[in-house]
């Protein structure tokens, strides 16, 4: 029997239309980039799930929880210690830039792959 308000289309999975999830891979991240944009008119906030493995075999898993407006956005980074070896060769931002809130990673060594699952609150 199909409910009104669980909804999924292929891409999206949808609950009661109040938050939305969607995972992604990224492989082969090796310089800083938007990893994941969203439209600063959608949502309140988003928990910015993550997995991140260096080539070599680093890896760390955590949350980034992220909340803006029009102009900025406030976030925290909350993860594992790190297994196997530092991790310290990619970091993540959110900033607000051209309408839409960036999740950004900030790399200064390895090669990674970041592993996301993205839930918007609306």
């Amino acid at each position: 029997m199909a409910q009104s308000g669980f909804t999924f289309d292929g891409t999206y999975l949808s609950l009661i239309g109040t938050q939305r999830i969607q995972s992604d891979v990224n492989n082969g991240v090796s310089t800083s980039t938007s990893l994941y944009q969203i439209p600063t008119s959608s949502g309140c906030g988003a928990f910015f799930d993550y997995c991140m493995t260096e080539s070599g075999g680093a890896k760390r898993l955590g949350t980034v929880m992220a909340t803006w407006d029009g102009s900025g956005a406030a976030w925290t980074d909350t993860s594992t210690p790190d297994l196997n070896s530092s991790t310290i060769g990619l970091g993540f931002t959110v900033t607000v830039a051209a309408g839409n809130v960036d999740f950004n990673s900030v790399v200064t060594s390895g090669t990674w792959t970041v592993r996301l699952s993205v839930r918007i609150i609306y």
